[in-house]
C-alpha cells in the first residue's frame, strides 16, 4: 500500500460539539481497503515498508493542514483544537499501520530494481512527448473528418486524446519523484520474494491514489492506464485505486483472478 492511501485513511475527524467534520477526499475508499485488510489480518495480505511509513508522517501533516484550512481552523488561533485533531489523526495512522506486514528489504536488490523502474518511466515520458507534441493523434483523426466539420472534430478529438493519454502526459507535467520510484522498486523486490516462498500463484497489488501508479478514470467511458499497464506487464504488479484493489483482492481470496483495469 502506498503512503498516500495510509494518509487518506488517517485524515478524518468528526465532532458534533464543534459542528466539525474533517475528511480527506479519498478517505472512504482508503478506509474501506484498510478495513478489508484488518478483517483478513490472519492472511497477512497487506504489506508496507519502512519507506512508506517514513513518508506517511510528513504527508499526514500536510493533509491535516490542507483539510483544516477548508473548515476554517487556524493553526495559531485555534491551536488546542488543531493539536487535538493532529494527535487524533496521528494515532489513527499508527493504528492503521499495525494491521500491515513489514518485510525486511534487501536495499542492494532494490537499488538494482530502481534502474529498471527509472528506465520504464523515462520511456513512458518519451512516449508522452511524442504523442503530445510530435505526432498528436487528434490531428490525424481530424484530417479524416469532413472539411466542413474539421473545426468541431479537432476539438472533440483533442479532448478525447487528452483524457486517453492523461497518465502519460502527467509524467511531463508532474515528473515522478525518486521516492515513488523507490517504492515501486521495493514492491518489485517483495513481489519476487513472495513468488519464491509461496507455493501458490501470488497476485501483487499496489494501492495508490497517485496517477504515477494508478489509472485515471473519466467516468465509465474513458480510462488512461498506459503507465499502469506498463508496470503490470513488465513487473507483474497491478497498481490501482484502493476501491479497485479491494474488489480485485476480494476476488483473489475467492479464487477469482482480476480482470485488469476495469472501468
Amino acid at each position: 500500500m502506498d503512503a498516500c492511501v495510509l494518509v487518506a485513511a488517517s485524515t478524518f475527524y468528526m465532532s458534533d460539539d464543534l459542528n466539525l467534520r474533517l475528511e480527506h477526499a479519498f478517505y472512504q475508499q482508503s478506509m474501506s481497503l484498510v478495513t478489508f485488510i484488518r478483517k483478513n489480518i490472519s492472511g497477512r495480505i497487506g504489506i508496507i515498508t519502512k519507506t512508506i511509513e517514513r513518508q506517511s508522517t510528513p504527508a499526514l501533516q500536510n493533509a491535516i493542514d490542507e483539510e483544516i484550512s477548508k473548515v476554517g481552523i487556524d493553526r495559531e488561533r485555534d491551536f488546542p483544537t488543531y493539536s487535538f485533531i493532529k494527535n487524533y489523526c496521528e494515532q489513527k495512522l499508527k493504528n492503521i499501520s499495525s494491521y500491515f506486514v513489514r518485510e525486511p528489504i534487501d536495499e542492494d536488490a532494490v537499488k538494482s530494481n530502481y534502474g529498471y523502474v527509472d528506465k520504464l518511466y523515462a520511456e513512458k515520458a518519451k512516449e508522452a512527448i511524442k504523442l503530445a507534441f510530435i505526432e498528436p493523434r487528434f490531428e490525424q483523426q481530424t484530417k479524416q473528418a469532413s472539411k466542413r466539420f474539421q473545426g468541431v472534430a479537432k476539438w472533440v478529438y483533442k479532448q478525447q486524446q487528452r483524457k486517453e493519454d492523461y497518465q502519460l502526459t502527467n509524467l511531463i507535467k508532474k515528473p515522478v519523484e525518486p521516492s515513488d520510484k523507490w517504492i515501486l522498486a521495493e514492491a518489485i523486490y517483495l513481489s519476487m520474494l513472495y513468488d519464491t516462498i509461496e507455493n501458490e500463484e501470488v497476485v501483487f497489488f499496489i494501492a495508490s491514489t497517485d496517477h504515477h501508479f494508478s489509472p485515471k478514470r473519466w467516468g465509465r467511458e474513458i480510462m488512461s492506464a498506459q503507465v499502469s499497464e506498463a508496470i503490470q506487464k513488465k513487473f507483474k504488479i497491478i497498481p490501482d485505486w484502493p476501491q479497485q484493489v479491494e474488489n480485485m483482492a476480494n476476488g483473489v481470496l475467492q479464487g477469482k483472478y482480476p480482470s485488469f483495469y476495469t472501468k
